[in-house]
């Protein structure tokens, strides 16, 4: 039973191809933001025009800032020259240069994503957005970094635009629907690949 809710951002768990890719990005990111294994990101249109920044998504969706998919790690060179890969990327790491960063960016992708109440079966098809999509936690000195981005389950209104949509039940064991801090399966509903889905 999912009876605690200790979310762990979005996690990858199926395509339809058998082969969960993540794509290097080498573009603009926020500088100032910190990317955590599991995070929803964003592509940010609307701050400089004609230019694509990768910011980490906000909890609902804002115009100009469609979902660009889930940060799943990255490569860069730190300032002592050494090339680097880590789970999380923020300001804290100090000076970085030829920065890849692997981003999850198939709109077929499921991923799995940890609710912080009860979400019943009657919800498949429906759309829901992110909780604390920014926030995150990293374990030890430098070590492994994940997001604790969660699913609101609040309804959106009817003809509105949110996050993600429910398509299945989380597989994790004594995982069940409506259970107190439910795991569902969901995929990317206002995905910057694809038309928008709005409820």
């Amino acid at each position: 039973m999912s009876a605690t809710y200790t979310p762990f951002g979005l996690k990858p768990v199926y395509h339809p191809s058998g082969i969960i890719r993540s794509l290097n990005y080498t573009g603009v990111y926020d500088a100032a933001a910190v990317f955590y294994s599991g995070t929803p990101v964003s592509f940010d249109e609307a701050t400089t025009a004609g230019t694509s920044t990768l910011i980490v998504a906000t909890a609902a969706p804002t115009a100009g800032q469609r979902l660009a998919g889930v940060f799943g790690g990255v490569e860069y060179t730190d300032a002592s020259g050494r090339r680097t890969v880590s789970k999380w990327f923020g300001p804290a790491l100090g000076t970085a240069s030829d920065v890849v960063m692997w981003i999850f960016m198939d709109p077929e992708i499921v991923y799995e994503i940890q609710a912080n109440a009860a979400v019943a079966n009657t919800k498949v098809g429906q759309e829901f957005n992110f909780l604390t999509p920014s926030a995150g936690q990293i374990i030890g000195n430098g070590g492994l970094g994940t997001s604790t981005a969660g699913l609101n389950p609040a309804d959106v209104a009817v003809g509105t635009q949110a996050q993600m949509q429910v398509v299945g039940l989380g597989r994790e064991i004594n995982n069940a629907w409506g259970d107190a801090a439910t795991i569902v399966q969901v995929k990317l509903a206002n995905d910057a690949f694809v038309a928008a889905n709005v409820e």
